[in-house]
């Protein structure tokens, strides 16, 4: 293996999320002049938005990931224990929305990363049952370009 960790699914799960949230959030807002909390909000609220969904495609791979003996977070847990972790991020998500409302100025934009939060917890609780790929292909990876749609228009 290249690197140790390179089939450790729990890191690939949170690894993924992270680079992401760089690459979408630090980057863009590294010419802005944007008080700590706002900027941890915001990251934060990216980061649980794309865990979430990278959850979403493990459990789409979990079948995969059995029959070749990997370790991911979908071959680890069961469906509970990975919903409740859903729930927890979900809640989390919440809590920074709140947080959100009262340090930032534009609530269109926490209207819309609400939206496109909870629409990926149902997505979420779509995936516990065998879907085909459009599902993911389409739905999933759409979620992400509605949350950018959504960040660019509420930031108009």
């Amino acid at each position: 293996s290249l690197l140790p960790f390179a089939y450790n699914g729990i890191m690939k799960t949170i690894l993924l999320p992270l680079v992401w949230t760089l690459v979408t959030v630090i980057i863009p807002l590294s010419n802005r002049e944007l008080p700590l909390f706002q900027l941890f909000v915001l990251m934060s609220l990216r980061f649980i938005f794309l865990l979430m969904i990278t959850v979403i495609f493990d459990i789409r791979d979990r079948h995969q990931d059995d029959l070749k003996k990997r370790k991911t977070m979908a071959t680890m847990f069961s469906n509970r224990i990975i919903i409740a972790m859903m729930l927890v991020l979900l809640i989390g998500y919440g809590i920074l929305l709140i947080q959100g409302i009262h340090s930032m100025a534009n609530p269109l934009f926490l209207i819309g990363l609400s939206i496109t939060g909870c629409l990926a917890f149902v997505v979420f609780l779509l995936s516990l049952w065998p879907r085909g790929y459009y599902f993911y292909y389409l739905l999933t990876d759409g979620l992400m370009l509605l949350s950018s749609i959504v960040t660019y228009v509420a930031t108009i």
